[in-house]
């Protein structure tokens, strides 16, 4: 079959007519712009032997029949063709002398029957060599094979012809025999037959013939502004076995047969059936056009027509048309068919036979129609074309097949219309009923829209969300971008697993990426989340490497990449020294999940420079797996900056605080740079620490002039006096009389007294100082230091601070006094307090009585009440040794409470009452 595109064959609705060279061209008739619809029907032009059969001028098309295994072709040579579904002859039939006029098959395909001009009639099988020709008086135009030839003995076609007559030939026991069915109204011009039911078609209108009562079912009459019915003949299709379809030149009629109760108005018929049972045909739509019909089929559930439309005087004709319209004569499309020597074809010269899966009804010995249901036979009816309907469109020199558009066409028309996204949802919904190489082109097509805009965001969100797990796709996309030098926007979207690509693919993605500067970061990413088997290691690593090597500039992303390759291939020495030299703070949790701490300790630096503040911190927590023994040499090498030495000292001091005894060992030099750096903190560390040498740390204050430490250093040594001496040498600057006074109070030695008074009695100022801070000191006495002081010595304001030190005595000896008062009501209160609670009695249970006193009880103590003894029940005790039975102690009391009595005891109490 030679394939036609659908340029050749009418894409075009509406305003629009495709020439045979594929060109859009205006329609005459209608030169308004309207958006394209998409076609309903794809046409193919039948090759194979059918244009040599067709070339010779005598050898013209005629007529045609479509079975489910054949087509059946007549020319008006005389000679019937049986072709396959591609054009090609599979057999010659017999010979007419004249033109056939009709052809015909039974449901089954097995019997082909045919009658030409002459009055000639032929019914063969297919299959065997079985054959009948008969004749009949007058030309014939139309035949009709029964459904069921190949099943039924009977052997019955029907046959009309010019004369006016419509015979059934039917076999019996005598031989085959006509029977007239109906005759005197016109030539009978076509004929179709349906289970029970034989249409035919003659100058009145249409009847419809019941074989199995022989009776008239009803009529479809003639429309009023119909052409002369003996030159144009009508069109009768049998949709459903209940539902006819007639066409005339400029009308169409749809009949339906139902059963009734009653009689229906004229234009329909009805039959009443020996059973009972009253068969009815009733018009069910009717409309009229403005063109010729020369053919008419269902589809679906409208009707296609083909449409003949006569040119203009001296031009021929125009192209026959498909159209499709529906019911209420809406026509929803309409294509203009470029047929060969369509320009010197008339109307009668078209034919449309068609093809229905419905066609082939199955039916019983009786004719009835089984189920409603097609048989599903070998031919037309494959699972390529299964429930799809065939149309033929029949000229003296061309075949035509059409057939409805399936969703491969649906696609490929909005592709071509450049509607990409709609082929592409339709393609999804339609899964697996469309090749797979259609979505792949489609997608292509797509891609390559976006790519030929520059609209490679875009195209590469597109790939994303269309291509799914599609990698021989991924693959193309991948290539198309490397291509045009877009890769990195396609980058973030390509997939890693499902679909995971070739190794080869991912690599051309890092290589590409690696020889981009602006694209190092997306490397980056790339190389941190992909999964490792995506490509190989070593050979990225290599290309990184060589690639670090040959650049001007210093690129951090490339080191981060190479890093992050070493992790990945367990180069973990060199993933610690790439971490330092790009300063990641990441560098101490790797060391910390790695062990490196050996390879960390010899590189103490190199870690304070990537992050002082958590290098620190991080060292002084680990300091058991890296010992200042390791790390103080490094940061106090001689050639140590100030900013070095700043650092190790606050790692000794952060050392100090964790109480950790690691660093004790660098105490002295924790000294120096205490003296050195932070004075504020030396003095805590002399007082707290006892790991530094004291002749060493002495020296180190004397070096940096720390008068205060050097005091406490001194008396700690055991110099008190070179202390005293040292704080006095000072007094003018760092240290005061204050200070000397509370050393010599914290020391309570009299000599270190008399030697501060000494060395003060040199000065006028100290002395002067010296009396306004000697009140109240117990180990001097004013009096023997005023005596003491030279004569002539001009104390400022001494005066004063003899008053002062007078009014401090006096203030002292009245605070005195004051709180030997205090001290001596308080003891009194004491002592009453503790009389009074001593008084007090104390309950004692008679289980503990007895379990815990017994030694008690050998004392034979007896209650001082009633004298029995104290070991039966609950006492009260008092520590005067008196004893009383609970319940006669409440007795004796007015109130009966115990806690009144057990305040003291009634005996001693009556005691001091009669001694008061």
């Amino acid at each position: 079959m030679a394939m036609a595109t659908r340029a050749e064959f009418g894409d075009a609705h509406g305003a629009q007519s495709v020439d045979s060279d594929g060109i859009a061209s205006p329609r005459d008739d209608a030169e308004v712009e309207e958006e394209e619809e998409e076609p309903r029907l794809k046409y193919q032009r039948l090759g194979g032997s059918l244009p040599d059969l067709l070339s010779s001028p005598t050898q013209a098309a005629s007529c045609l029949a479509v079975s489910d295994k054949l087509l059946v072709l007549g020319t008006r040579a005389g000679t019937v063709h049986l072709l396959d579904v591609k054009g090609y002859q599979v057999k010659r039939l017999q010979k007419h002398e004249a033109s056939v006029v009709d052809v015909c098959c039974d449901r089954k395909g097995e019997y082909v029957a045919s009658c030409a001009a002459d009055g000639s009639v032929w019914v063969q099988s297919l299959y065997t060599d079985e054959s009948a020709r008969f004749e009949y008086n007058g030309p014939l135009s139309a035949i009709a094979l029964d459904p069921e030839y190949a099943s039924k003995a009977s052997r019955r076609f029907v046959v009309g012809g010019e004369a006016g007559k419509l015979w059934m030939n039917n076999r019996g026991w005598l031989g085959t025999r006509d029977t007239v069915l109906h005759h005197g109204e016109g030539p009978v011009q076509n004929i179709e037959w349906c289970g029970n039911f034989i249409a035919w078609a003659n100058n009145v209108g249409v009847k419809v013939f019941d074989s199995s009562t022989s009776q008239r079912v009803g009529f479809v009459d003639l429309p009023d502004n119909s052409l002369h019915p003996e030159l144009y003949r009508p069109q009768i299709v049998w949709n459903t076995p209940n539902t006819l379809i007639v066409a005339w030149p400029h009308a169409v009629k749809v009949a339906k047969l139902r059963t009734v109760n009653d009689r229906l108005a004229p234009g329909g018929g009805s039959v009443l059936r020996p059973s009972g049972i009253q068969v009815a045909l009733e018009i069910a739509a009717s409309f009229t056009t403005d063109y010729h019909i020369a053919g008419v089929a269902p589809f679906e559930k409208d009707y296609l027509l083909l449409a003949h439309v006569a040119g203009q005087q001296g031009t021929g004709s125009e192209r026959p048309e498909i159209r499709i319209v529906s019911s209420l004569n809406w026509e929803i499309s309409s294509d203009a068919l470029p047929i060969r020597g369509y320009e010197h074809n008339v109307a009668s010269d078209y034919q449309l036979a068609s093809w229905q899966p419905s066609q082939s009804w199955a039916t019983d010995d009786k004719g009835h129609v089984l189920n409603g249901q097609a048989s599903k036979t070998r031919g037309l009816y494959t699972a390529e074309n299964e429930q799809e309907s065939l149309y033929f469109i029949v000229s003296p020199k061309d075949i035509v097949q059409a057939r409805k558009t399936d969703v491969e066409d649906n696609i490929a028309w909005l592709v071509s219309h450049e509607k990409f996204a709609e082929a592409l949802r339709m393609a999804e919904e339609a899964g697996e009923r469309i090749r797979k190489s259609t979505i792949d082109s489609t997608w292509d097509l797509y891609l390559q829209s976006f790519l030929e805009s520059e609209d490679y965001e875009g195209a590469a969100k597109m790939c994303s969300r269309l291509l799914g797990d599609n990698a021989a796709a991924w693959e193309r996309c991948v290539f198309e971008f490397a291509h045009r030098r877009k890769l990195p926007i396609l980058v973030p979207y390509v997939p890693t697993e499902q679909p995971k690509l070739r190794s080869g693919v991912y690599e051309m993605v890092l290589k590409s990426l690696i020889a981009r500067p602006e694209q190092h970061k997306t490397l980056l990413f790339c190389i941190q989340s992909w999964p490792k088997s995506t490509y190989s290691q070593a050979e990225i690593t290599y290309v990184l490497e060589e690639e670090i090597q040959q650049e001007e500039r210093d690129s951090i992303e490339l080191k981060g990449a190479l890093a992050e390759l070493y992790m990945l291939m367990g180069m973990k020495e060199k993933v610690f020294y790439l971490f330092l030299e790009l300063k990641r703070t990441q560098v101490f949790d790797f060391v910390e999940q790695n062990g490196l701490y050996s390879l960390a300790a010899k590189n103490v630096k190199p870690l304070f420079s990537v992050d002082a503040n958590k290098a620190m911190k991080w060292l002084v927590d680990h300091a058991s797996e890296l010992p200042p023994s390791e790390v103080v040499p490094q940061m106090s090498e001689k050639s140590a900056s100030v900013d070095a030495q700043r650092t190790l000292l606050q790692y000794l001091h952060k050392l100090y605080q964790t109480g950790l005894a690691a660093a004790a060992e660098f105490a002295d030099l924790q000294v120096r740079l205490y003296a050195e750096f932070d004075r504020e903190h030396l003095m805590p560390f002399l007082v707290g620490s006892h790991h530094y040498h004291l002749d060493t740390a002495l020296k180190t204050c004397k070096h940096f002039r720390c008068v205060r430490e050097n005091v406490y250093i001194l008396n700690r040594m055991g110099n008190p006096e070179a202390a005293l001496s040292m704080i006095l040498n000072h007094i003018e600057d760092e240290m005061s009389i204050e200070d000397a006074l509370e050393f010599v109070k914290e020391q309570r030695d009299r000599g270190l007294w008399e030697f501060l008074i000494e060395h003060s009695l040199q000065s006028p100022t100290l002395v002067s100082q010296l009396l306004d801070h000697v009140g109240g000191v117990e180990a001097v006495d004013p009096l023997q230091l005023l005596e003491r002081i030279p004569p002539g010595m001009h104390i400022p304001h001494l005066r004063d601070k003899v008053i002062r030190i007078i009014a401090d005595y006096r203030t002292q000896l009245t605070l005195c006094s004051g709180a030997s008062q205090v001290l001596r009501r308080d003891c009194v209160a004491l002592s009453a307090r503790y009389l009074t609670q001593a008084q007090v009695g104390m309950h004692v249970g008679a289980r503990y009585f007895q379990e815990e006193a017994v030694t008690f009880l050998h004392c034979n103590m007896k209650c001082s009440i009633c004298l029995g003894p104290l070991c039966k029940k609950d006492v009260v005790i008092f520590f005067c040794t008196h004893g009383y039975h609970s319940d006669c102690l409440s007795e004796f009391t007015s109130s009966g409470e115990h806690s009144a009595s057990q305040k003291a005891c009634i005996v001693c109490n009556a005691t001091m009452g009669r001694s008061r």
